[in-house]
C-alpha cells in the first residue's frame, strides 16, 4: 500500500518541476560567439598492460604494482561553424605516476618507480 502512494506522490511532484522556465540572465549570447575558450579539470586512474616478448633471451619481467590516481588539465577551444555545428579542440595533459618494477630471473628487483606525464589530445 505504501509503494503505490510513494510512486504517485513522486509522479505528481515531478509534474510541477520545470527546467529553466526563464532564459538565463548571465552571458545570454555566450554560445553565439564565433570562438570561445575555457578549461577542464578532472581526475583519472592510470593503468598499464604488458605483453611478454618470448623471442627475447634476457628473462626480464615487468610488474605494475597498483592503480595510481592522477589529475588532468585541458584547454577547451571552440569554433562555431554554423547554428548547429561547432568544432572543438581539447589539448590537455594528464599527471600521474605508475610504479613499474622490473625483475630479472635470477637477481630480483632491478628497477624503481618513475613518474610519467602523459600529453593527450582527444578528438571528439
Amino acid at each position: 500500500m505504501r509503494k503505490p502512494i510513494l510512486i504517485i506522490s513522486l509522479l505528481l511532484f515531478t509534474l510541477t518541476v520545470f527546467a529553466q522556465t526563464e532564459r538565463p540572465r548571465n552571458l545570454t549570447s555566450f554560445d553565439s560567439k564565433r570562438m570561445h575558450f575555457g578549461f577542464t579539470v578532472g581526475v583519472n586512474m592510470m593503468d598499464m598492460g604488458f605483453t611478454r616478448n618470448y623471442q627475447a633471451e634476457d628473462f626480464l619481467y615487468a610488474d605494475l604494482n597498483q592503480l595510481q590516481p592522477g589529475f588532468q588539465v585541458s584547454i577547451v577551444s571552440d569554433l562555431r561553424l554554423s547554428e548547429n555545428w561547432n568544432l572543438r579542440f581539447l589539448p590537455g595533459i594528464s599527471f600521474g605516476s605508475r610504479e613499474i618494477w622490473y625483475y630479472e630471473y635470477d637477481a630480483g628487483i632491478v628497477g624503481d618507480p618513475r613518474e610519467i606525464p602523459h600529453v593527450s589530445n582527444p578528438v571528439p
